[in-house]
């Protein structure tokens, strides 16, 4: 089958119309007039623009469909609307169609037929986005029938062209020809059926048809050629760049996947860890939460029971106290009449008595001896109280000498210099003695007044020396008591001072211990403020959110940072009532503009060598804040840069900024974990120096209360008594000698009688003061009983209170938290208080708890943060707050440690149960289906692809035994392997024939491979997850494009039998390799087209820009060749000046044009195809008379030469 006719209605800027093609057509004209316009036009045709065959214009490299270096895109619309720079013939749409006309052969059965291409296209967009796009396409075939193009419009009145719409034009022929083939939009099904016309029947398979149809587009352009090997693998070995691209990007997208899938394992493992991490430490601090409320249970229960017991024994004692009380009363009333009668009795024996004259003398002096006995008496016991007290003084002021202070207390050992001589004063009195004469003066029932007169006189003179002792120890001036009190007053103020800065440690190592940083004192003060009175607002410190890369750098950039380290991070809506609580309390605190910074910081304004990059925070207005007020703050190396860089920073903390340079570095840092360890340490040694102190200063303290209390309990000692006592003897003395003279023998007798009586009257009336002081103190006991037990039931009420607050507590605790029983806890009270737990036990426990709970929540605090650091996805994360605020009781705190508790229990049930199942689940299926892909669409295709390759070549090589050029034929030999490719292609026979075993081996399994197998399989892999893509995909690419594997050779067979290679003959140069070229070209043509099978063959070669490189007796004798010994159908273009010495080859040419034009639309022009028959003969003789013509001009102009040369 031959080309009879192209027929072109709106197709691009040509003119509507038949174009006839001879056997041998030649296209001239200049470059972009319109040659490649018309073979675009019959390529259209032939291949209807199916993707991966049609390459329009590919003498000009447009074999890619997708730009033209600014150009507009060639394609089937744009052809329709006449497309010329953006510019249109037809911007309002247009229909257009182009048809072929094909003849059988000569020689050939068969009839005639047209294939139409038909389509309709719009402009869309404006200005310089305008574009032409698809509104219709049909493709139809019509038998046994020769078309023209008035079959596709027609010629108005007005002689304007009117076209037949496509979406009619089926109808329109159908009503014309018996055998149209409607195909519509199936370019596959047009594309079967159009190459099987080529070959006499209706259709053939779509493989042979793009096959076919793939081999005469690649025959069109001309390319050059650089060797032999190139020549076989780049234009005759096919490849598809955009399927194996595509098989590639699946296979490394797999390997991708299984390697995201691997990590996001590994990472749900560690998130696991975590998670059960922050779940262990939320369970422990809510386990002694609920042990805290069940201790308080158990003692307000303990205490209840308590009050219960005390209430039945006061009850039980007042009862008692009362039958007692009325006993007592009864026994009293017996006394008295007792006592009356006894009473009665001895008034009858006084008045005997009183009427001796003797006895009235003797109860004078007795009168007289009783009072001096009883001044006697009262000077003893002064004396006995003054000697104590003397003593007392002397030995205070003995064991105040025995002191050692220290240097600091000078004053006390001045005091104690004056002190030391009034001691010795006193050191000649014997204390014991006098003590002891005098308490058994005081005891004596018979007093001896020469004792007395011995010690008045011994006593005589103490007096000055220990009043003199008293004020140098305790006097108001000048004493040691006085110096005492100057040196506690200081020591106070030291303790007050010490006091005040192991409070601050304290304060300060709580922080710490709770996780918060290293605070300065106000931003402590402020932060425990905010916290407590703006829970809300969720304030955070700037550098508990902030984790340093390298340490080395953190010093120097804390230290730029500054104060700004302690910066408080609040909620966005949040800011302004966080600086007005500022103010109105007189804090001092710094609120970061979050939701400025937020709006502002633009990560693409970064400084590449920012400071922060040396900074992780996962806070988002941290991160916005660092951003925008240190991200442009530069890492600087040398000196020299600080001083020429507006914000810049050097790791040994010189820095640069607002045009002055300084050294910035922080002694104590704050950021990361580890800085808040060692601060913790450092404020735990500042802790125990501050303890120590204070412990030390209270305990001298402590030793001068102690000298006080010693010296308060000495008082002033006078011995003014000395000369009552000696009075009062001398009195005693005399009476004494009075009352030896009278004669009482008769008062004597009364007396005795008298002296029964009145024992017996005192041993009754001891026993009615003994049971009255017994009832009074009954009363008393009953009086205070009732008081205490007031006092009780008063308490009891109060703790039964407490008790029920208690239990509502735990009855709120089963509330907040579903996994605990109520009745479970108040069995745990029962327990408790079953086995005999004690208010210390029970007291000591409850710190415990309370203790572990603050622990567990700083560790829990830690854990989310921790957990939160590592985790990837936000909707992973938890954001709860755990700082503890206030003195509890923590209920707030205790529903969010309960919410974080069951949302870790959640995830971990989700990333446990869920998560690795489904990861280990997609992981094995994600690999088997990338051995799958791997084996059967990577390894094996590019091994068959090899393999078929050859294939290729074989069957090329039979096409080449029945072509002959001259007396050559050609054969092609693949028989050297590339090393590098053939280690790959061992590979994948290996990796296919391993998944295809019965075992189904592990590609990836250490033993299942040999050695060198495995080295290229990870060298594949690590390609295939490589994170270059694009170097990556090149390399695969080239692994891949199975034509790299053999090292091709092209012998050429001449009938003398000689043998050569052609990649070593000849210079390479005036087309000695382009003739086999062609040859080679020509037999993939035919091969492709069956041309040498039997029955009806496409007889139609194609070529733009040919024989360029050739001579022009090369190019006679390749046209030659295709058209005589082939039998092909040559459509050539040319551009005219080229086109001189190959006319006499053709019958027919085509002179293309572009003319200046109105009412071409946008376009100003249109292409002319002037259309001339050529007579081959005559164009010989012509072309041979202009050669003898040259070459005799040559020989003349030689012969002139060489004259001249032999003159000279």
């Amino acid at each position: 089958m031959k080309l009879d006719k192209l027929i072109l209605v709106n197709w691009a800027n040509l003119q509507p119309g038949d174009y006839e093609f001879g056997n041998m057509t030649l296209l001239t004209g200049a470059t972009g007039a319109g040659k490649s316009t018309k073979q675009d036009a019959l390529q259209t045709v032939m291949t209807a623009t199916y993707q991966g065959i049609f390459s329009f214009n590919p003498a000009q490299g447009e074999t890619t469909q997708n730009s033209r270096n600014g150009k507009t895109k060639r394609t089937l619309w744009s052809y329709i609307v006449g497309a010329a720079d953006n510019l249109y013939a037809r911007p309002d749409g247009a229909h257009g169609y182009v048809a072929a006309v094909f003849q059988p052969s000569e020689g050939e059965e068969g009839k005639p037929f047209t294939a139409i291409v038909a389509a309709a296209a719009r402009v869309d967009g404006a200005g310089e986005r305008r574009q032409a796009i698809q509104e219709k396409l049909a493709l139809l075939i019509v038998d046994g029938a020769v078309l023209t193009y008035e079959d596709f419009c027609s010629t108005d009145k007005d002689g304007s062209l009117s076209v037949h719409p496509v979406d009619k034009i089926d109808v329109h022929l159908k009503a014309k020809y018996a055998q149209v083939h409607n195909l519509k939009e199936s370019k596959r099904e047009y594309l079967c059926q159009l190459y099987g016309r080529f070959r006499g029947a209706k259709s053939v398979p779509f493989p042979e048809a793009e096959s076919a149809a793939k081999a005469w587009v690649q025959a069109i352009a001309q390319k050059e050629i650089g060797s032999v090997n190139e020549l076989i693998r780049d234009h005759i070995l096919d490849h598809d760049k955009v399927q194996l691209g595509q098989r590639i990007g699946q296979v490394s997208e797999m390997m991708r996947q299984i390697s995201g899938l691997r990590k996001d394992g590994e990472r749900l493992e560690e998130s696991i860890k975590h998670l059960e991490h922050l779940y262990h430490h939320a369970s422990t601090g809510l386990n002694h939460y609920c042990d805290q409320l069940v201790l308080e249970a158990t003692d307000a229960r303990r205490i209840v029971d308590e009050d219960g017991k005390r209430e039945t024994e006061y009850n039980d004692r007042i009862r008692d106290a009362g039958e007692e009380l009325e006993r007592l009363k009864t026994h009293i009333e017996e006394l008295k009449q007792d006592s009356s009668t006894l009473e009665e009795s001895r008034s009858v024996v006084q008045a005997k008595l009183m009427g001796i004259p003797a006895e009235v003398e003797r109860k004078n002096i007795e009168a007289r001896i009783e009072e001096a006995k009883k001044q006697v008496g009262q000077a003893i016991h002064a004396l006995l109280a003054n000697i104590g007290d003397a003593k007392q003084l002397y030995e205070t002021s003995r064991k105040l000498l025995g002191y050692e202070f220290a240097a600091n207390q000078s004053r006390l050992t001045d005091a104690l210099t004056t002190l030391s001589p009034k001691a010795a004063a006193c050191s000649n009195i014997s204390f014991e003695a006098s003590q002891q004469t005098l308490k058994s003066l005081a005891t004596s029932t018979e007093l001896n007044t020469r004792d007395i007169l011995e010690l008045s006189k011994s006593l005589d003179g103490l007096d000055k020396h220990f009043q003199n002792l008293y004020q140098a120890l305790a006097g108001a001036n000048d004493s040691f008591i006085a110096a005492l009190q100057r040196e506690s007053g200081s020591l106070a103020a030291a303790i007050a001072s010490a006091q005040e800065r192991q409070k601050a440690a304290h304060e300060r190592k709580s922080n710490l211990a709770g996780g918060g940083a290293d605070y300065p004192r106000h931003t402590l003060v402020a932060l425990k403020r905010m916290r407590e009175d703006l829970p809300m607002a969720r304030v955070q410190v700037l550098c508990d959110l902030i984790e340093p890369v390298d340490v080395a750098w953190q010093s120097a950039i804390e230290g730029f940072m500054g104060g700004a380290r302690f910066n408080f991070v609040v909620e966005t809506e949040w800011e302004g009532r966080a600086i007005e609580f500022v103010r109105k309390n007189n804090l001092r605190a710094n609120i970061i503009q979050g939701a400025m910074c937020m709006k502002h910081a633009n990560p693409r304004n970064v400084h590449p060598n920012s400071i922060i990059h040396e900074l992780i925070t996962e806070h988002p207005i941290a991160k916005a804040y660092l951003i925008d007020q240190f991200g442009s703050v530069e890492k600087v190396t040398d000196v020299e840069s600080l001083r020429f860089t507006s914000r810049g920073l050097m790791i040994d903390g010189k820095a640069s900024a607002s045009r002055t340079m300084f050294v910035a570095e922080a002694m104590d840092l704050v950021f990361g974990k580890e800085a808040r360890r060692q601060a913790y340490l450092r404020a735990e040694k500042e802790h125990e120096e501050a303890e120590s102190l204070l412990i030390d200063l209270q305990e001298q303290q402590r030793e001068l209360k102690s000298l006080s209390d010693l010296v308060g309990k000495c008082r002033q000692v006078s011995f003014a008594d000395v000369g009552q006592l000696d009075r009062a003897a001398r009195a005693m003395e005399a009476a004494t000698h009075e009352m030896a003279r009278l004669d009482l023998t008769e008062a004597d007798e009364l007396h005795k009688e008298l002296i029964a009586i009145k024992a017996q009257i005192n041993s009754l009336v001891g026993k009615q003061e003994e049971s009255n002081r017994r009832i009074g103190t009954l009363q008393n006991q009953q009086k205070q009983m009732n008081i205490e037990l007031q006092a009780l039931l008063h308490r009891r009420k109060e703790n039964e209170d407490k008790l029920k607050s208690a239990v509502n507590a735990l009855r709120n605790l089963s509330t907040a938290n579903p996994e605990i029983s109520f009745t479970n806890l108040m069995e745990m009270v029962e327990g408790n208080l079953a086995n005999h737990r004690t208010a210390t036990r029970i007291t000591d426990a409850l710190n415990d708890a309370r203790t572990g709970f603050t622990q567990s929540v700083a560790d829990t605090r830690s854990a989310l943060e921790s957990y939160n650091l590592q985790t990837k996805h936000q909707n992973e994360r938890f954001d709860f707050n755990l700082y503890m605020a206030g003195k509890g009781p923590y209920w707030e705190l205790y529903r969010t440690l309960v919410e974080l508790q069951q949302a870790v229990k959640e995830q971990l049930r989700l990333q446990r149960d869920i998560g690795l199942v489904k990861n280990i689940e997609e992981i094995r299926k994600a690999e088997d289906s990338f051995k799958d892909v791997f084996t059967k669409q990577f390894c094996y295709e590019i091994r068959n692809a090899v393999d078929n390759g050859i294939n290729t070549l074989r069957a090329l090589n039979k096409e080449l035994e029945r072509l002959k050029f001259g007396t050559d034929k050609f054969k092609i030999d693949w028989s050297h392997w590339e090393p590098e490719y053939q280690q790959y292609y061992d590979f994948f026979v290996a990796a296919y024939d391993l998944s295809e075993s019965r075992e189904g081996g592990n590609l990836f399994g250490k033993e299942e491979l040999e050695l060198q197998h495995c080295a290229v399989r990870d060298k594949l892999v690590a390609l295939l997850l490589d994170d270059d893509q694009d170097h990556a995909s090149q390399e695969l690419m080239r692994i891949a494009d199975y034509r790299n594997y053999r090292r091709y050779e092209i012998w050429r067979e001449s009938d003398t039998g000689s043998r050569v290679a052609l990649s070593g003959w000849g210079t390479g140069s005036g087309g000695e390799l382009e003739t086999p070229a062609y040859i080679i070209r020509a037999a993939v043509l035919t091969c492709r087209l069956k041309l040498f099978e039997k029955g009806a063959h496409l007889k139609i070669m194609m070529h733009d820009e040919a024989f360029s490189l050739m001579d022009e007796r090369r190019a006679h004798d390749v046209i030659s060749y295709i058209r005589d010994t082939l039998g092909m159908q040559i459509i050539l273009a040319m551009p005219t000046k080229q086109a001189g010495g190959l006319r006499p080859e053709f019958n027919k040419e085509w002179s293309y044009t572009k003319t200046e034009a109105v009412g071409n639309g946008e376009v100003s022009f249109v292409t002319e195809a002037d259309e001339r028959d050529l007579r081959p003969d005559k164009l010989r003789d012509l072309w041979e008379q202009r050669r003898q013509a040259v070459r005799e001009q040559a020989r003349i102009a030689f012969d002139n030469d060489d004259e001249e040369r032999k003159a000279a």
